[in-house]
């Protein structure tokens, strides 16, 4: 069956089922237009939380590109309550569907979905600007979101320190000016969201520092794989050398960013993935909390000026930083010029390294995850932590651990 659209004059393909289990689904071809959906949607994902189905796209589709494949989804016995949904390419092969549960305790568990041939307007999607070679901005309708920081210059020495590492830098509410740190300042290897290790041995005995970025080593970006945009969701992927004081790679890191649709005061809503390999030998990721991991740096100014202002949250109240181990989320909030609340929360998943540290306790507004690990040669190790950051003060510990659970129950990208 055909229908035609005349306002839009669009051509609806089909409608997809979808079956859930542990919230994530299987997406077949219907035969039907319309077609009843059941969908496990429970009162712990809470609100604007990201979810997913697998789909499995007919031929006719599949010659398109994403961006051409216009998606809404709703509950079946709210018809009016339409959400813009995604296909984006899945991680082994495949394809998934991506959407935004607004309000999982009011939804329902019966959905619909339809797929027609179409874009979303620009101003209602995310997209890529920015300088090549430089940076890569990631805006939602024309509000800058994040800017990966990428270029490697040794022209002098200046330009060499600074862009030794990588980084993503984090705009404020407005998308005008950064709420994280660059260049200089208090510690000035601390850079936005980053990941690095003071001690990383490699080549039996030698030791190196990927964090200060000392003697030479460079983190490099080499390439990007990926980078896909639309009105849910927006990711890049990114691969990175961790080249030792001779400019040879001794870890190949893929690191994939996924912002996902959020309202404000959300800035931003991220999943950082990082698949670090090792390329040349045997490798032993190690060093301390206050010097390793994948960590967040607000704003120099917070050092400057705002010190007395910081506080971190932890979901056990009584939790101690320096010593309790894999704890599920640390959150902190921080003022900027703008005398504004900022908070941003880490969660950790459960996939990651065992014995994870949170140092969480540094007034000037650096904080993250830090764990130790063995890699061997040609072999890979994969983290991922999802960062919430808003223009807020800093919510309670139930809404706090509320979102930890559904980022844990809702993606298994990670898997």
């Amino acid at each position: 069956m055909i229908l035609r659209n005349k306002r839009h004059r669009k051509l609806i393909l089909f409608a997809i089922v979808l079956t859930t289990m542990m919230f994530t689904a299987s997406v077949s071809y219907a035969e039907h237009l319309i077609a009843p959906i059941t969908i496990d949607v429970t009162p712990e994902l809470g609100t604007n939380m990201p979810v997913h189905a697998s789909i499995d796209l007919p031929e006719e589709l599949r010659g398109l590109s994403y961006e051409q494949i216009e998606v809404t989804v709703h509950p079946i016995n709210k018809p009016d309550q339409k959400t813009a949904g995604q296909v984006v390419p899945a991680c082994e092969n495949g394809y998934e569907l991506w959407w935004i549960v607004e309000d999982a305790d009011q939804a329902g568990n019966e959905w619909q979905a339809s797929l027609s041939i179409g874009e979303f307007p620009t101003g209602q999607r995310f997209s890529w600007s920015g300088k090549p070679g430089e940076y890569l901005d990631l805006l939602y309708q024309d509000r800058p979101v994040t800017r990966y920081m990428y270029a490697s210059d040794e022209s002098n020495d200046q330009r060499a320190y600074e862009t030794y590492k990588v980084y993503h830098h984090v705009f404020d509410v407005k998308g005008e000016s950064f709420i994280t740190k660059g260049p200089g300042g208090l510690f000035t290897h601390h850079r936005g969201i980053y990941y690095g290790f003071n001690h990383l041995h490699y080549d039996d005995d030698q030791r190196d520092d990927w964090w200060h970025m000392r003697d030479g080593v460079r983190q490099e970006h080499y390439a990007f794989e990926e980078m896909i945009s639309g009105p849910v969701l927006a990711r890049s992927t990114a691969v990175i050398h961790w080249n030792d004081s001779d400019g040879k790679p001794v870890v190949r890191e893929r690191r994939t960013l996924t912002a996902y649709r959020q309202p404000l005061p959300t800035i931003a809503l991220l999943d950082f993935k990082s698949e670090l390999t090792a390329v040349r030998s045997d490798i032993r990721l190690s060093g301390d909390p206050e010097h390793a991991g994948v960590q967040y740096r607000a704003h120099n100014y917070v050092a400057e000026e705002t010190t007395e202002q910081t506080v971190y949250v932890f979901k056990d109240p009584q939790a101690n930083a320096h010593e309790d181990r894999d704890m599920p989320w640390a959150t902190m909030k921080y003022y900027m010029q703008d005398k504004q609340p900022y908070t941003v929360q880490q969660m950790n998943h459960p996939t990651n390294p065992k014995d994870t540290l949170f140092s969480a306790y540094r007034d000037y507004g650096r904080f993250g995850a830090f764990f130790e690990a063995d890699v061997a040669k040609d072999e890979s190790l994969t983290v991922c932590y999802r960062f919430w950051i808003g223009n807020t003060e800093m919510p309670s510990r139930d809404l706090l651990h509320q979102r930890w659970e559904a980022f844990v129950k809702t993606n298994d990208m990670y898997d």
